[in-house]
């Protein structure tokens, strides 16, 4: 009993204990990492199910940080413990330098092992039932360590500022090498196509519509009252097979009209009605994701849908290309024109188009613009920030952004012309 009480009382004790508990907490969060990964790419039933996992995997890209912070915690506290228990056993030897370096190459040996290798082969194939068992504690010291994540974020924000770092903008889920890593992928195994189209797949949930959409001012759409010699000029100029059918304007579509339905009508040409050979268009929200998009239009055989902004009208169109694009790159042909949402006149002065989504704005001018995730293009933030449709040439200040209104309609702004002021000049006077 003497000699138990002496082992249990001794420091040596104390650090191999510290030691395997830290080593199992760095395995464990590594294992949650791929574990929480492969839940949110792969939509598992069980992150439905469990409100516990369910939070854990709500919002993912923050929850992987705090884990990556823990891990990486563990690994300095390891060394640290592991150093201090080599010290005590051979501080005496007269080879205390070469046991030192054998022992911390055995010691990054073991610990790649027990903290990376296996705990990624378990989330691999026991994600579920390793989640179940893990997801309290995690969720205990992930809560612990949050506020530290959010104060790093937050340094880390203020030195971009200080420094004129380029953004780095929180995805919506983790990068993606970590997904393909937790899914088992091997990146050095693939040929470069292939890895590309891996990542970008793994990114489509993190695309919404409205950053691939064609914006409402570029659609080239037909009107009911249209002759069909206009309605022929029009698809001859723009060189597009699919159009979408209006009653006016965009925000009154009725259908959508293919070419190929005006060239099969075998009755005299003069005498067609584009309704009567209209087809069904499908409408989706500017938030849906890339993904889930392609799913949609898959599903309903359409090429073509019409994207409705955060007030209901009609934002513009996407089409299956456009959607694809995201997966495989740019698909042009000899019909394609480059065109942009935003024109610099002249220095800080751009011509922009209100349907200009803010993250194209916020790139294009090198300013940081408003976080409500309600509001997706530059007119939207226009509109919210007034409380109303403004008039056309009136003026108002939106943090550095002078902006004049040049188009608007009743539903939306169409066009601003912005003049974008110093950083000094940013502050008003207060009179």
């Amino acid at each position: 009993m003497n000699i138990l009480r002496e082992v249990l009382l001794s420091d040596l004790f104390w650090f191999v204990v510290s030691l395997l508990a830290v080593t199992g907490i760095h395995g464990t969060f590594t294992a949650g990492i791929h574990a929480v990964v492969r839940l949110h790419t792969t939509s598992a039933d069980i992150v439905r199910k469990d409100p516990r996992i369910k939070k854990l995997a709500k919002h993912a890209e923050l929850n992987v940080q705090a884990m990556r912070f823990v891990s990486v915690c563990c690994s300095i506290v390891s060394g640290f413990l592991f150093y201090n228990l080599v010290y005590n056993l051979f501080s005496g030897s007269h080879a205390f330098r070469g046991i030192c370096l054998f022992a911390f190459i055995l010691f990054i040996f073991v610990y790649f092992l027990l903290c990376e290798m296996m705990p990624r082969s378990i989330s691999l194939n026991a994600s579920e039932r390793f989640l179940r068992m893990t997801v309290t504690w995690m969720l205990l010291i992930r809560n612990i360590v949050y506020p530290f994540v959010l104060l790093i974020r937050f340094v880390f924000s203020r030195l971009q500022r200080i420094f004129r770092l380029p953004d780095v903008v929180v995805p919506k889920i983790p990068d993606a090498e970590l997904q393909l890593k937790a899914l088992g992928v091997e990146l050095d195994d693939l040929q470069p196509m292939t890895r590309t189209f891996l990542e970008n797949a793994l990114q489509l949930q993190s695309i919404d519509v409205h950053d691939v959409l064609i914006p409402r001012n570029k659609v080239v759409y037909f009107d009911e009252e249209d002759a069909v010699s206009e309605v022929l000029e029009k698809a001859k100029s723009c060189g597009h097979t699919r159009f979408p059918l209006c009653k006016g304007d965009l925000d009154h579509c009725v259908g959508l009209i293919h070419i190929k339905d005006i060239f099969r009508y075998r009755g005299p040409i003069e005498t067609l009605r584009l309704e009567t050979i209209k087809r069904p268009i499908i409408s989706i929200e500017w938030n849906v994701t890339v993904d889930r998009a392609i799913e949609r239009m898959l599903r309903t055989e359409m090429h073509m849908a019409l994207v409705t902004d955060e007030f209901g009208g009609s934002m513009g169109v996407v089409t299956l290309e456009n959607l694809i694009e995201e997966l495989v790159g740019d698909i042009r042909d000899e019909f394609d024109k480059e065109e942009s949402n935003i024109v610099q006149l002249s220095e800080n002065v751009f011509l922009i188009s209100g349907l200009t989504p803010l993250h194209d704005v916020e790139d294009a001018l090198n300013i940081e613009m408003s976080d409500d995730e309600d509001v997706s293009t530059l007119s939207g933030l226009i509109t919210s920030e007034l409380g109303r449709i403004p008039a056309k040439d009136e003026r108002m200040q939106i943090g550095r952004m002078e902006i004049q209104v040049l188009q608007v309609d009743k539903r939306r702004v169409i066009s601003v012309k912005v003049r974008l002021q110093e950083e000094e000049e940013e502050e008003p006077s207060g009179e």
